[in-house]
């Protein structure tokens, strides 16, 4: 189960209230974030919900609100269709076939908040998209970028930019023989003849998925607007871990904008909307799971209080 470092203060600062650390102790074990340490403000925590959107201090205190009752039912972020599109190339295809983005912009961060996101980034990584292989993300700094954005796949040799944390241009080669995550990921391309690539208007790389990002769209405390990517093996994939870190970043009150994606053949889609998905659920079933003689009423309310918006219809829960 995947371990997080959350700062006391800025979780209390998303909860809108100071909960004493000794409370927090208790309460968090109850919404399945068991508490391994607390030391110099700072909880570490193994979350033991299968919630990739918990992987983050934003996603814990999200949870937290309907738990303590501050907030009730599903959260409501405002998105609209932004300006920024992203065209795909029929190279990619056989490589990683899917893209989802959005943008964020008024964005404030603090190195603790961009610690929480590359945090929540890596974690998104190692569970959701499996070591990278079924999906990897990337985050970038959109005043430093220049739309339209490619998505495309180039030989090697075709190759070269400077890696982010690197100090010069690296071929493709180098990028995977000499850095860390090249070494680490190599093996995700080291049978493609063509490598995924996300470049701008003006042939600027943003990252060469799934490996790395660019030194030169790097994201700092400077950073106000995000240009957020996911490339993968699957359009569900590629769209959940897009919309879990769009969603953190609204909770602390980023404006989300979906991207429209066009893919060869004419074929479009607006991702990073951040749409809720709907599953249908018996309430007899639930007092049959858990022992209990629950009314729909109550399994309502506590529904509710996971931050799931519920309707009763014909005897079935329906929830979003």
């Amino acid at each position: 189960m995947p371990t997080l470092e959350v700062n006391y203060r800025d979780l209390c600062s998303l909860l809108g209230k100071e909960i004493p650390a000794s409370e927090l102790e208790y309460l968090l074990p109850l919404v399945k974030c068991e508490v391994k340490s607390f030391s110099n403000e700072v909880f570490t925590l193994e979350v033991t919900a299968d919630r990739p959107d918990m992987f983050s201090v934003e996603g814990v205190a999200r949870t937290l609100k309907g738990f303590l009752g501050l907030e009730s039912g599903c959260p409501k972020y405002r998105v609209k269709r932004g300006s920024v599109r992203v065209k795909v190339s029929r190279n990619v295809k056989p490589i990683r076939p899917y893209i989802a983005c959005c943008v964020v912009r008024n964005v404030r961060f603090t190195d603790e908040s961009v610690a929480q996101l590359m945090q929540l980034q890596e974690k998104l990584h190692e569970t959701l998209c499996r070591r990278r292989s079924k999906g990897s993300i990337g985050i970038y700094d959109l005043e430093k970028v220049k739309p339209p954005i490619t998505y495309t796949a180039l030989k090697p040799e075709e190759i070269c930019f400077t890696p982010l944390d690197e100090a010069r241009p690296m071929t493709a080669r180098e990028i995977l023989t000499k850095t860390a995550k090249g070494m680490e990921y190599a093996h995700l391309l080291s049978d493609k003849p063509r490598y995924p690539l996300l470049v701008d208007s003006r042939g600027q790389v943003l990252s060469m998925p799934p490996i790395i990002n660019s030194e030169e769209t790097k994201v700092t405390v400077e950073t106000r607007s995000l240009f957020i990517d996911t490339t993968g093996l699957s359009p569900e994939t590629v769209e959940e871990a897009v919309n879990i870190i769009a969603s953190s970043l609204a909770e602390r009150g980023g404006k989300v904008e979906a991207v429209l994606v066009e893919y060869p053949g004419g074929k479009r889609v607006w991702t990073g909307t951040l749409k809720p998905s709907t599953m249908t659920l018996n309430p007899s079933m639930v007092s049959e799971v858990l022992g209990l003689n629950l009314k729909p009423a109550e399994v309502c309310s506590l529904l509710r209080r996971m931050r799931f918006d519920v309707k009763l219809k014909r005897e079935r829960l329906q929830a979003v």
